[in-house]
């Protein structure tokens, strides 16, 4: 099958000859480095993926990695920069991906992107940008992100100014990392100020491929914030991701780029999370092509975001009165989806819409008793460990308690309403990944329609939880437990934890037993709340003495000092970051108060004897 191809040169080869030009050049990189580099960055290329791929894999059976690798880290800047672009042809690849990464390719490239040479730069960065859409690589280069940033610092566009394709590529490569990045992760790119550093190519369309990729970014970053201001302040946010999708859908370029229809539906189903943004993108008209998607069995990816969007706009939602007919799909997509994920938030959409119909609906449960009922845990993935832990801890003091991991089923919707309908109390995980969860939501809100007592476990002390999460959360006591905490600070928190489970009919083996007498359950909430005080003075404390050494940054940065904490701040992320201390701050004294408030109300009933300390 000898298929005659036209490369970049002119010369009409064979499949055959095309390969033995690209071992002959991968032998020559060591004596002929820039020369060598450039034409196999032209061999490696071709506008069809699949050859391109192909070429990539011979040459890197020729040894063409630890070659390009040596050449980055060479002292020749022409030839480093030559070797990065080829190695940026040769990781479009995604098996080749973890070869570079593995042979030291992200240090060698951050390296090289510090250099003082703009095509060196330019070169580092596209492959970066490349090896940015691996999942497994994109937390790897969270780490390297300052030091990327600095590296690019003197091409940030100023005011008006259309963006240099050093910083275009610097763009990509952060989409191509936020993509893949959990809740933590990406909060961590929000503390560095990526958002800052894109909205003003967000909001103005001077160079069209980073204002759609920027739009992208941003979409996953904040997408599922609640009260971002970017979210209130750009309004072509939801409309310029339906075009992508649009064009991706008929496979057309949108601002002379092709996109894969993942890449758009993420960012989407990231906006659909926050309920400010249900409405908008409804009223936008995203139904028909998330529907459209949906239906169709061909993009495993793409469908799955497709579907987690329409699940998430189901909470609030009435979809069934916006497109009739979307029951029959979702039924569909329920029994045969791609993938179990999106099988699973078609059931989620389809419990949603038989919540508001009230459809099929059994008659309501009663409450469940002490007799038969267990301790319900929801929770995310993530804090799956803590989770397992905290089983542990109650099991083995007599209690009943049902976790998933020991309920699989094929329904995981009624395992989930069966769990809920027969709990005594529903445990539930105040964390970020907890309130973008579909399946956790629609948990958390079940339980709070059957009136099923709700007791929170926090894992992460700094997390408030605000939109949904927190009017379910509401000013209810919870409880910090971790898996990792000190074993003496576990028990004390486990204890609390037993009097208010007592306190709501909780007992072990299921059985009726002694309730508390109301002066117990006092104490236990009262040392539970003065605990949070004193966790609140140490906070603002901390804070203090951030904004303090902050300040003195700041001013040496006035006076010209260059001595700062990371290479590349300047005054500006320095301010920034001030102004987000100073939130922390507001928060942290809100907080304070209002525990305060609740001890004061606490000690003031009528059945406590004790005195506050």
């Amino acid at each position: 099958q000898e298929l005659a191809r036209q490369d970049t040169h002119g010369l009409v080869l064979t499949m055959g000859d095309v390969d033995q030009e690209l071992r002959d050049t991968v032998e020559s990189l060591r004596t002929d480095g820039y020369s060598a580099s450039r034409r196999l960055a032209n061999l490696v290329y071709h506008e069809d993926d699949g050859e391109c791929e192909r070429r990539a894999r011979v040459s890197a059976e020729a040894g063409a990695i630890v070659a390009l690798l040596e050449l980055v880290r060479g002292e020749d800047f022409y030839a480093a920069a030559a070797a990065a672009d080829a190695l940026g042809n040769i990781a479009f690849a995604d098996d080749l991906k973890d070869p570079i990464v593995n042979a030291g390719g992200l240090e060698s490239l951050v390296q090289l992107l510090e250099r003082n040479d703009r095509q060196a730069k330019r070169g580092a960065l596209a492959t970066l940008q490349n090896l940015s859409h691996d999942k497994q690589i994109a937390p790897r280069l969270l780490d390297l992100i300052p030091r990327i940033l600095a590296a690019v610092d003197m091409f940030k566009p100023a005011e008006d100014e259309v963006p240099d394709s050093v910083f275009v590529q610097l763009v990509g490569t952060l989409h191509g990392i936020a993509k893949h990045l959990d809740s933590s992760g990406r909060e961590r790119l929000r503390e560095l100020g990526i958002v800052e550093l894109l909205m003003p190519i967000a909001t103005e369309r001077r160079d069209p491929e980073a204002y759609v990729t920027s739009k992208l970014c941003i979409a996953n970053l904040v997408g599922h914030v609640e009260n971002h201001p970017l979210l209130k302040s750009d309004n072509t946010l939801i409309s310029e991701l339906l075009k992508v999708i649009d064009h991706s859908m008929n496979g057309r370029e949108y601002v002379g780029s092709s996109w894969t229809l993942s890449t758009p539906l993420q960012g989407l189903a990231n906006l659909t999370v926050n309920d400010e943004n249900k409405e908008p993108i409804a009223d936008s008209g995203a139904l028909e092509p998330l529907f459209a998607i949906v239906a169709e069995n061909e993009n495993g990816d793409a469908q799955q975001y497709a579907a987690k969007a329409i699940s998430n706009l189901a909470f609030t939602i009435d979809l069934e009165a916006r497109k009739p007919g979307c029951r029959e799909i979702l039924q569909r997509v329920a029994a045969s989806g791609k993938s179990k994920q999106t099988r699973d938030f078609a059931q989620l959409a389809l419990f949603q819409m038989r919540e508001r119909r009230a459809e099929e609906q059994v008659a309501q449960p009663a409450p469940a008793t002490a007799s038969k009922g267990h301790i319900m845990l929801s929770y995310p993935w993530k804090r799956q460990q803590t989770f397992l832990w905290l089983r542990d801890q109650l099991r083995k003091r007599g209690y009943t308690v049902w976790m998933d991991v020991d309920h699989m089923s094929a329904s995981v919707l009624e395992a989930m309403a069966n769990a809920v309908e027969n709990a005594t109390v529903v445990l539930f995980c105040l964390s970020s990944e907890y309130k973008e969860s579909e399946a956790c939501r629609t948990e958390g809100e079940y339980a709070y329609k059957l009136k099923r007592p709700l007791i929170p476990i926090k894992p992460d002390r700094g997390y408030e939880p605000d939109g949904w999460l927190g009017a379910l959360a509401g000013s209810k006591l919870y409880f910090e437990l971790d898996a990792d905490m000190p074993l003496e600070l576990a028990e004390e928190k486990v204890t609390g934890l037993l009097m208010e489970l007592q306190r709501h009919g909780a007992n072990p083996d299921g059985a009726p037993g002694p309730s508390l007498s109301p002066q117990q359950s006092v104490d236990g909430q009262s040392a539970e709340l003065k605990r949070a005080i004193r966790r609140a003075e140490e906070a603002e404390s901390q804070i203090k003495t951030l904004m303090g050494q902050l300040g003195g940054a700041s001013a040496a940065v006035t006076a010209g000092s260059r001595s700062l904490p990371a290479a590349g701040e300047g005054a500006d992320p320095i301010a920034g970051r001030l102004a987000l201390l100073e939130q922390s701050l507001a928060q942290v004294k809100q907080s304070q108060q209002a525990t305060i408030q609740k001890l004061d109300e606490l000690l003031a009933r009528p059945s406590c004897a004790c005195s506050v300390q």
